[in-house]
This record gives structure tokens, C-alpha cells and sequence, in this order.
């Protein structure tokens, strides 16, 4: 009897699942499950979100509600039906605003219109749990699902740049997970390298997400529009410590390098 291995969750960004349309399976592996492959090559089956209620309506077809969750990237709709009690429990005391996390596995769907014009793949997500969080667990998730998009964007790029022959021992060479190397070969054979470089402005834009809490909109403005900065701008504007919280934090998830006296941001 093979041994059952619960497959690792993702923290995905919702943007990224709305653009996936390839479904995967493991032929050649017993028990196999069902793994959606991202643009950025994620091999997923279960996913981990963590967003904020925006709205949530009756579904009277399931007994339940919809209730549309929106990321720092884009908006899902789930649906909560008394099927799945415990999930409809906690969806009933949940208010607009409120910041939730999800667990659930994702799945393609084809959606076909009614005249069968309109044709298209899609990922929806069954929710396995769901519950309501504080602020500061929804920054913590941006920071982890960001790293890991980051790493996958490059990394495909990488994927591009190189022959199908040479990919899986250049991208070894570097360092990257070897199960995350397998979803970048196959991604790289559905997906176009446009389908990748949206990505790339939805990283960088997440810069307002990443910054640290006493960064106000002004500074992030300031960044952005002029690119660099130097140590003593920085310093007049938010003061010694707090220029110094905005340097850590920007390096951390790898938006600024520091070059002599002037730091730069770099675009994801």
C-alpha cells in the first residue's frame, strides 16, 4: 500500500490563480491528486489566501451565501452552502471588512456561455476552512505569498531565457526546489512570457502592501516616482529610526540594493 503524503499548502496570491487555466496530474505516480500549474509555475493543489470580506449575499440555489474575498491582487468569489456546515457557520457571523483566511484545493472548471462563444478554463477553490483574522496576520501572509512569487516570477523569466534540454539543470544550479522546478517545466510549455510579465508590475505594485507600517503614502509616492533616494532624504522625511525600519524592510523582500550612500528601488 503506498504511504499518503498530505501535499504542502501555498500561500498564492488570487490574482495569480485567476490566471491559471492548466490542470496537471502525475500519471506514472499511484494516487496521483489533481494539481493546477500557475503561470508562474506553482504546482498546486491546496491553497492558503488571506484577504478581506468584501461583500456577501444570499445563494438561496445552495442554501447559503457568496461571499467575495478580495487580496492585495484581486477579488474570489466562494460559496458557502449547507453542504459544508462548519464553512457556512463561520461565513454566517462574518461582516464586510472583516480580514479571513481560506484553505481550500484548487480546481479548473471550463466556463462555456450560453450562444458557446465564449469558452474559457478557470480556477475556483473548494474551501476546507475558513476563519476570521486580525491585520497583522494578513501582512505576514502578503510578505510569505509575495517571496514566493517573487522566487517563481524569476525563475520562470530563467525558464524563458534557456532551452528545454538545458532548464532543469540551470535552474538546479541555482538553487531553486526541485518540486518547484518541476511546476516551472511545465508551466513554461502552456504559458506565454507575457502571461509572466504582468506579474512582474503585480509584485512591484505591492510595494504599498510590503513597506513598513510608519511608511505613509507620501514617502511610498516619493520612491516611486523618483527611484532612488538617498540616506539623508530618507532620514529628514521619516526620521533616524524610521528611515531605518524602511531600509530593512525594503531589503528584506528584495525592492531596494544600496549602493555607497544611495539606496535604489528596484523594480520587482
Amino acid at each position: 500500500m503506498s504511504k499518503f503524503i498530505r501535499e504542502p499548502v501555498w500561500r498564492i496570491f488570487i490574482e495569480e490563480l485567476k490566471n491559471t487555466n492548466m490542470s496537471f496530474k502525475d500519471e506514472g505516480v499511484e494516487n496521483s491528486p489533481k494539481y493546477v500549474i500557475t503561470p508562474l509555475g506553482g504546482k498546486v493543489n491546496r491553497v492558503f489566501i488571506v484577504g478581506y470580506v468584501e461583500d456577501k449575499t444570499p445563494a438561496e440555489k445552495f442554501n447559503g451565501y457568496f461571499i467575495n474575498i478580495k487580496d492585495v491582487t484581486g477579488k474570489l468569489r466562494i460559496v458557502a452552502s449547507d453542504k459544508m456546515p462548519g464553512i457556512l457557520t463561520a461565513v454566517k457571523n462574518m461582516t464586510s471588512g472583516d480580514y479571513v483566511a481560506i484553505l481550500g484545493r484548487a480546481k479548473t472548471k471550463e466556463y462555456v456561455s450560453e450562444d458557446f462563444n465564449d469558452k474559457r478554463t478557470y480556477t475556483d477553490i473548494y474551501t476546507e476552512n475558513i476563519k476570521v483574522v486580525n491585520e497583522d496576520y494578513k501582512r505576514k501572509w502578503v510578505l510569505d505569498a509575495y517571496r514566493s512569487a517573487k522566487m517563481r516570477y524569476e525563475m520562470m523569466l530563467e525558464a524563458f531565457n534557456t532551452t528545454k534540454d538545458s532548464m532543469e539543470e540551470v535552474l538546479q544550479s541555482q538553487g531553486y526546489p526541485q518540486r518547484w522546478i518541476e511546476g516551472v517545466k511545465i508551466a513554461s510549455g502552456n504559458y506565454e512570457m507575457k502571461d509572466v510579465h504582468r506579474f512582474g508590475d503585480v509584485l512591484y505594485n505591492l510595494i504599498n502592501e510590503l513597506a513598513d507600517e510608519t511608511l505613509n503614502n507620501t514617502v511610498i509616492k516619493f520612491l516611486k516616482e523618483k527611484k532612488h533616494t538617498t540616506d539623508e532624504e530618507l532620514v529628514n522625511m521619516l526620521g533616524e529610526n524610521g528611515a531605518k525600519r524602511v531600509v530593512k524592510n525594503l531589503l528584506d523582500v528584495n525592492f531596494i540594493t544600496v549602493d555607497g550612500d544611495t539606496i535604489r528601488l528596484n523594480r520587482g
